[in-house]
Order: structure tokens, then sequence, then C-alpha cells
């Protein structure tokens, strides 16, 4: 089963409410723990597909900002904030969690 997943991180290195971005199978993700649910979104922007990776991406305790246009999401909901610059949400992924550690099946299109 494991050869069909990508590790994505644990959960004792995520911060309650603190979105991280994680780079897993040279990809981008965001990750966020908060009430005790884990969240993974695609590390693309849905304005033009614009890459967010630590370079793009402004990342504070509730809002991911994307740099290239300045489009914010809700770093728990992934809905956009600024829905004028960004009608569309962040593509939500969906977790698996086994023990301590985060991950996600491989060859999964993002919702």
């Amino acid at each position: 089963m494991n050869n069909e997943l990508i590790f994505i991180t644990s959960l004792s290195s995520l911060e309650a409410d603190s979105p991280v971005l994680v780079k897993a199978s040279d990809k981008w993700f965001i990750v966020v723990r908060s009430n005790g649910k884990t969240h993974v979104y695609d590390g693309v922007c849905p304005h033009l597909d614009f890459p967010l990776t630590p370079k793009t991406t402004i990342v504070t305790d509730c809002t991911i900002i994307c740099k290239a246009h300045f489009g914010s999401f809700n770093s728990v909901t992934g809905e956009s904030l600024k829905p004028q610059i960004t009608p569309n949400r962040l593509s939500r992924l969906h977790p698996i969690i086994l023990g301590n550690d985060v991950f996600i099946k491989k060859n999964v299109n993002p919702q």
C-alpha cells in the first residue's frame, strides 16, 4: 500500500493553525492542522496555475497569499478571500493519516 502513497509530513511537525509549504515527490503542498483535522492543498494557485513555493508565497497563521497577483486564500478551507482576483479555491487533497504520518494517494486529482 505505501508504494501508492506520497509521504507529505508528520503530524508532530505541524503546529496548530500554522500552515506550512512542504515539498514531496517534486511537488509543493500546503498543509495545515486545525481543530484536530489535517488539510492538504495542491501547491498551485488556481489563477493561471502559478506554483505556490516558499519564494512565491506568503504564509500567515490564517492566510495563503500568492505573490503573482496577490490572490489570498483561507488556510483551513482553501476558499478565496479575494474572489475579484482569484474566484476559485485552492485544490483540496484528501490526506491519509497513518500513525504520526500524513500521506496522499499518488495520481489523485485535487478537488
